[in-house]
C-alpha cells in the first residue's frame, strides 16, 4: 500500500512537471538583455549587427545609415524563475500553470532603439529621443537669480523647469534657443547664456533608462560673475531659499505621517 502511494506521488510530480513545462521553458529560454556598455561610438556596423541581429528597419541618407531595432528588456533566462514556476505547479498540482504562463508572457518590456552610423559605417550616436520632448531646468549659482528671455520677459526664479519642449530638429537629443537667456541676481549681478544656447544630452552612450524615459531632462547652470559686487546679498537669498525648501519637505513628511496615523486609528489599531 505504501509502495502504491509513493508511485502515485511520483507520477503526480511527473505529470505536474509536464504541465509546468510551458512556464518553466519560457523562464529558461528568455532573451538576454543588451550589453549596453559594449555599444560604443566607433564600433563597426557589422559588429553591432552581430550583437543585436538584423535591424527591423534601415534608412540611408547622405550622412550615413540609421538602423532601428525593437528590443526586449527584463526577460533574461532565469533558473530561479523557472524553479519557482515548477514549485508552484507542483504545490497546486498544475492549477497555477495558466497564471504562471500568463505572467511569463508579460515578463519584460519592449522599446525601440535607433543607431546612427557615419559614412564609414562606424557607430556615431543613438538618436533615441528623436520623437520625444525635453524638460529643461535652468539653475543659478548661487540660486535665486531672475531668469529672463531675449525679450526681457521674466521666466521665473532659478531653479526652474520648463514644460515639455520639442527637441531641436537640427541635432539629435538637443535643445536649441537662438537668442538665449539672462540671469540677474538681487545684487544686480548679471550674466547671459551663449547665443544661440544649445544644450545636448550625451548620445554617445545608451541605457535602458534613456530608452524608456518619457522625456529627456537637460539642465543649464548660470554662474554668477566672480567680480560682481555684493555677493553677500545673493548668498543670503540662496540660504533662505534652501531653508524654505527644507521646511516644506519637513511639513510634507509630517502631513504624510499624520495621514498614516489617522488611517490606522480609523482601522482600530
Amino acid at each position: 500500500m505504501r509502495y502504491l502511494v509513493i508511485v502515485r506521488f511520483i507520477l503526480l510530480i511527473i505529470a505536474t512537471l509536464g504541465l509546468a513545462s510551458c512556464s518553466v521553458g519560457m523562464a529558461l529560454y528568455g532573451k538576454e538583455d543588451i550589453d549596453y556598455p559594449s555599444l560604443k561610438v566607433g564600433l563597426d556596423r557589422e559588429i553591432v549587427i552581430s550583437k543585436l541581429g538584423q535591424p527591423q528597419t534601415t534608412t540611408t541618407n547622405g550622412n550615413g545609415i540609421i538602423d532601428t531595432y525593437l528590443i526586449e528588456h527584463g526577460n533574461a533566462p532565469s533558473f530561479k524563475r523557472a524553479a519557482e514556476n515548477a514549485m508552484w505547479s507542483i504545490v497546486t498540482a498544475g492549477l497555477a500553470e495558466i497564471d504562471l504562463t500568463k505572467k511569463e508572457i508579460k515578463t519584460g518590456e519592449e522599446a525601440t532603439i535607433s543607431i546612427k552610423y557615419d559614412s564609414d559605417n562606424k557607430l556615431k550616436s543613438f538618436p533615441i529621443l528623436k520623437n520625444k520632448s525635453i524638460v529643461l531646468t535652468i539653475c543659478s549659482q548661487p540660486e535665486g537669480a531672475y531668469i529672463t528671455n531675449a525679450n526681457n520677459e521674466e521666466i521665473g526664479i532659478a531653479c526652474l523647469s520648463s514644460p515639455p519642449i520639442p527637441l531641436s530638429s537640427e541635432r539629435d537629443n538637443c535643445f536649441s534657443n537662438p537668442r538665449g537667456f539672462t540671469a540677474t541676481w538681487a545684487s544686480g549681478a548679471t550674466t547671459k547664456s551663449p547665443v544661440p544656447l544649445i544644450i545636448c544630452k550625451d548620445n554617445t552612450t545608451i541605457t535602458w533608462e534613456d530608452i524608456k524615459a518619457e522625456y529627456i531632462y537637460l539642465q543649464y547652470d548660470f554662474k554668477r560673475p566672480r567680480d560682481a559686487p555684493d555677493i553677500a546679498t545673493d548668498l543670503d537669498i540662496a540660504v533662505r531659499m534652501q531653508k524654505q525648501r527644507q521646511d516644506r519637505a519637513i511639513a510634507e513628511q509630517q502631513y504624510r505621517m499624520q495621514r498614516v496615523t489617522q488611517g490606522l486609528m480609523l482601522r482600530g489599531y
